[in-house]
């Protein structure tokens, strides 16, 4: 997917969304991209707040598309094969590999190879076509997966998969499986059966709430974005709860002894560093 020839495409809404999720995060971690492709994604993963994103993709050509269009400080773009990446061992806090599995036959391989790049405690971000919905009939899959056999694959590497399911309806959503939205009727329901793609968050450690994302366009592909209208009142109204709950949460904070001790220390360390500089 390159965005200047794909903006406003199916193709182009899906791609961004999932680097878009990713991006929750990376915030000051180190990230590879495998499987980097042009390289957009890397770059908004940098834009995210990753500290460094070493963004690796066999095709040398896509690599040098990649330097030239989104070379930055912080994003180092190299050529390498993805089972075998000769970069050292514990060296990411995040990797994230978007439609890459389903590529590949020796996909155990491959993941063993992200195990061993991760720190102890690290997290993949995967994504790959649910086999079950999924219709093109791209020549360059090799394996493709359903849910079951997604999920399957990735709990022999990993202590807790998080799955999450990505979808259309008048915009791209990637959205957990069990989800506030979807409880209050503001999206469908999903699941990982009639998800058009698989997403997985993995790690060693538990994974905690994870939120959803979405990306909305105007016209997707002539797709008709008035279905959609009626409901997004409803996503709205959930949206809106959640501000009031986290300004609930916010004024109780302010009014705590722990809150209001920091406010006095900082009143004092103002006077106080105020003196010394007069």
């Amino acid at each position: 997917m390159i965005p200047d020839l794909n903006m406003g495409k199916e193709l182009y809404y899906e791609h961004i969304n999932r680097y878009q999720f990713a991006g929750g995060f990376v915030k000051k971690k180190k990230v590879l991209d495998l499987a980097c492709g042009s390289g957009y994604g890397s770059k908004m993963l940098s834009s995210a707040g990753a500290n460094n994103v070493v963004g690796l993709d066999i095709s040398k050509t896509a690599i040098e598309y990649a330097e030239s269009k989104y070379g930055h400080d912080n994003i180092n773009f190299c050529v390498g094969d993805a089972l075998k990446t000769n970069l050292a061992s514990g060296s990411f806090d995040i990797v994230v590999s978007f439609e890459f599995i389903e590529h590949i036959i020796k996909q155990n391989d491959f993941l063993i190879e992200i195990k061993r790049l991760l720190k102890s405690e690290g997290i993949l971000i995967i994504s790959t076509p649910n086999k079950t919905t999924y219709s093109d009939k791209n020549k360059f899959h090799k394996k493709e997966l359903n849910a079951k056999e997604f999920k399957e694959i990735l709990m022999a590497h990993f202590k807790y998969v998080e799955m999450l399911g990505q979808f259309f309806w008048f915009a791209n959503f990637v959205i957990p499986e069990k989800s506030e939205l979807v409880a209050s009727g503001s999206v469908p329901s999903h699941s990982g059966n009639n998800s058009q793609y698989l997403i997985a968050i993995c790690s060693d450690k538990k994974i905690g709430n994870v939120s959803p994302s979405f990306v909305a366009g105007n016209d997707i592909d002539g797709m008709d974005v008035t279905q959609g209208i009626q409901p997004l009142g409803k996503l709205m109204t959930c949206l809106q709860n959640e501000t009031t709950q986290l300004r609930e949460e916010l004024e109780k904070i302010k009014a705590s002894k722990t809150y209001k001790l920091w406010r006095y220390y900082l009143e004092v360390k103002s006077k106080v560093l105020g003196k010394k500089n007069d």
